[in-house]
């Protein structure tokens, strides 16, 4: 178990410098409007916005990796060659990534309704109510 960790951790700590150089390019660092960089005035949104972004981005990063134990458990299970006890460790992972995904999408949903209802306009437009 220690070992994995130490992988996990390692690989993690290779991509984070990869993830923060890029993030202003890939959109997650809101591009200040004007002079704001150089007056250091931004506003809540720019904030908000801000949290946004990373939220998305974190619920993208976690959809996909519900996606590969998704295929991950059903590797398991069609390799099980009839043992029931990867039969079921295949299923177990396969409704683990199920109960992954109905949090992930139940947290995009809280927050862009939220955002939606507190008047906020850099929410994504695929959830709005009446418009």
């Amino acid at each position: 178990m220690f070992k994995k960790t130490l992988i996990l951790i390692f690989i993690v700590s290779l991509l984070l410098p990869v993830f923060y150089v890029n993030a202003q390019d890939a959109g997650i660092i809101p591009t200040p409007t004007g002079d704001k960089e150089q007056e250091g005035d931004y506003t809540l949104d720019d904030f908000i916005q801000l949290a946004v972004n990373i939220s998305e981005w974190i619920l993208g990063i976690v959809g996909s990796l519900a996606l590969l134990m998704f295929v991950y458990g059903g590797v398991v299970w069609i390799f099980s060659a009839g043992n029931t006890e990867m039969i079921s460790k295949g299923k177990n992972i396969i409704i683990g990534a199920v109960i992954g995904l109905v949090l992930v999408f139940s947290a995009y949903t809280i927050i862009q309704f939220s955002l939606n209802a507190i008047g906020f306009e850099g929410a994504s437009n695929w959830f709005t109510l009446g418009e």
